[in-house]
C-alpha cells in the first residue's frame, strides 16, 4: 500500500475534528477552513483499488499548486481554492458546509473532472470541477417537493424532506443525520417545510409517475413517463390527483429538467 492510499484510507475513516457552521454568513478564513475540512474528510465514491488510487494521485499531482495563503508552505490541489471561491460567492448556500451535510468525491469517466456530491438531508447538489479550466460548474440539484400548481412553463412547489428507510441510500442518510428509528417507524421520515417556490421548467423535462392503475398505459413496473413538460401539464388539467404525491425535482442552473414521483406508499 503506497503513502497516498494510506492517507486516503485514514481520511475516509476518521471523523472531522470540528462541527461545520450553521450560519448565514462566514468570514473568508472560516470558509477556507470548513471547505478544506469537508474536502479532506469526504469519502471517495469508489473502492480504493491500486488502479483508482493511482488515477487519483495523477489527477491531484496535475492539479496541484502551492497554497497562496501568507506563511503557508503547503501544496494543495487547485480544486481546494475553486471550492473556497464557490462558497465565498455572494449567493452561496453555506448550509452545505454544515456538519450534517455529507460530501462524497469521485472522478468523471474521462478522469478530467472531480465530481463532488453534497447531500443535505434529501437535498443533493452535484458540483463538477474541471481539470482544464480550474472552474466549478453545477451539474444538478435534486430535492423533494409536493407540487402545488403547474403552468405551461413553470411549477410552484413546497419543499419537503422525505426519506424512505426501505431505500439503502435514504437509510444511510437517516443514520448519518442521527435520526432515531422511532421517527420513521412506518418506514418514512417526512417534514413539510411550508415554503413555496416557483421554478421554470425546461420544455423537454420528463415526468415519471407510478401509474398504479395503468391509467396512462404503464407497463408491468407501473412506471409511466410523460416525455415532455407540455404532456404532463395537459394531464394535470384533466387529473389534479397527479399533484398529490411527492416528487423529486432535478434542477440545472435553477431550471427543472426532470421530475420523478418519489415512492411513498
Amino acid at each position: 500500500m503506497n503513502l497516498l492510499q494510506q492517507y486516503l484510507e485514514v481520511i475516509a475513516s476518521t471523523a472531522p475534528s470540528s462541527d461545520a457552521p450553521a450560519a448565514d454568513s462566514l468570514s473568508d478564513d472560516m470558509i477556507w477552513e470548513y471547505v478544506h475540512e469537508k474536502l479532506d474528510y469526504a469519502h471517495w465514491a469508489q473502492e480504493m483499488t491500486d488502479e483508482y488510487v493511482d488515477t487519483l494521485q495523477k489527477f491531484q499531482i496535475e492539479d496541484s499548486k502551492r497554497s497562496d495563503r501568507p506563511g503557508d508552505v503547503s501544496q494543495w490541489p487547485r480544486y481546494y481554492s475553486a471550492f473556497v471561491d464557490y462558497f465565498s460567492a455572494a449567493n452561496a448556500d453555506l448550509r452545505y458546509l454544515d456538519a450534517d451535510t455529507i460530501w462524497t468525491k469521485d472522478l468523471s469517466e474521462d478522469r478530467q473532472s472531480l465530481i463532488v456530491t453534497l447531500t443535505r438531508a434529501d437535498v443533493i447538489l452535484m458540483l463538477s470541477y474541471s481539470l482544464q479550466t480550474s472552474q466549478i460548474t453545477e451539474v444538478s440539484t435534486r430535492r423533494n417537493a409536493v407540487l402545488q400548481s403547474v403552468t405551461g412553463d413553470s411549477i410552484t412547489a413546497e419543499h419537503i424532506t422525505l426519506l424512505n428507510a426501505s431505500l439503502e441510500e435514504d437509510l444511510q442518510t437517516l443514520k448519518a443525520l442521527n435520526i432515531p428509528p422511532q421517527n420513521y417507524y412506518y418506514g418514512y421520515y417526512r417534514v413539510d417545510s411550508g415554503e413555496l417556490y416557483t421554478y421554470k421548467v425546461d420544455p423537454n423535462a420528463s415526468v415519471t409517475i407510478y401509474d398504479i392503475e395503468q391509467e396512462y398505459g404503464a407497463g408491468e413496473d407501473r412506471l409511466y413517463t410523460f416525455k415532455t413538460w407540455r404532456d404532463f401539464a395537459a394531464a394535470v388539467q384533466e387529473n389534479e390527483g397527479l399533484l398529490v404525491q411527492p416528487y423529486t425535482l432535478t434542477l440545472k442552473n435553477g431550471v427543472v429538467v426532470k421530475i420523478e414521483e418519489k415512492f411513498y406508499h
